[in-house]
């Protein structure tokens, strides 16, 4: 096999990884959601605590504590999507960005990207910021598996800035992808330029060869 064709093997391996593992950044927090202090059961406690809180008064704040214990625990994933959506409408405000994102989970993991993306769209409207990046990167992957590529790129380009710095790389990664899926030559080729000039101490052939081609289709 020839090095160019070498080359050409690792590009398809790499692209189709990236189309179809779901973003480090979001899987790191969907998976291991406690550190970081947002887990359903520690917002619930957490209502249950607050002195000033005021859309319960304690029956009631039990009542839905264990009507949202009762859906989690829930086996079927439509169950408990169709549950959630039901429980959004009535919990209260303390309670909806915990419900959001366990609501977004469930539609990802039954691969219901139309309603997945629906729901990081809701939780960005909302989050703060450390949550909007959880948001966006949803929305986005959510988008990208339904093969809404431009609206992916699109929402992924407007909230760049909501990405810490550290996975500046990750995010690069993605636009080079979507804006190569969308044919948009030049926004692919910034990507690559971007992911070369922050490879240190990295093989860079790959980069190199999507740099030569992307900026052959850009002139021409």
């Amino acid at each position: 096999m020839s090095e160019q064709e070498k080359v050409k093997t690792i590009i398809q391996e790499i692209e189709e990884e990236v189309d179809e593992t779901i973003h480090p950044f979001l899987e790191k927090i969907l998976n291991n959601l406690k550190p970081i202090g947002i887990t359903i059961a520690a917002i619930v406690l957490a209502a249950g605590l607050y002195s000033g809180y005021n859309f319960y008064h304690q029956s009631q704040q039990e009542k839905a504590a264990n009507e949202l214990g009762k859906i989690l625990a829930l086996k079927d994933n439509k169950a408990r999507a169709g549950a959630l959506e039901a429980f959004l409408k009535k919990t209260p405000e303390a309670l909806k960005i915990g419900v959001q994102l366990e609501l977004a989970r469930v539609y990802m993991q039954n691969k219901d990207y139309k309603q997945a993306a629906q729901a990081f769209a809701k939780l960005a409207r909302v989050a703060d910021e450390s949550l909007k990046p959880v948001a966006v990167l949803g929305q986005v992957k959510a988008l990208e598996l339904n093969k809404q590529y431009g609206q992916a790129l699109e929402i992924l380009e407007k909230n760049k800035q909501a990405i810490p710095k550290e996975y500046s790389d990750q995010v690069a990664q993605r636009m080079a992808f979507l804006a190569e899926k969308v044919e948009d030559w030049t926004k692919a080729l910034a990507a690559y330029e971007e992911l070369k000039a922050n490879a240190q101490g990295v093989e860079t052939k790959f980069f190199d060869y999507k740099i030569q081609t992307l900026k052959k289709k850009v002139s021409s």
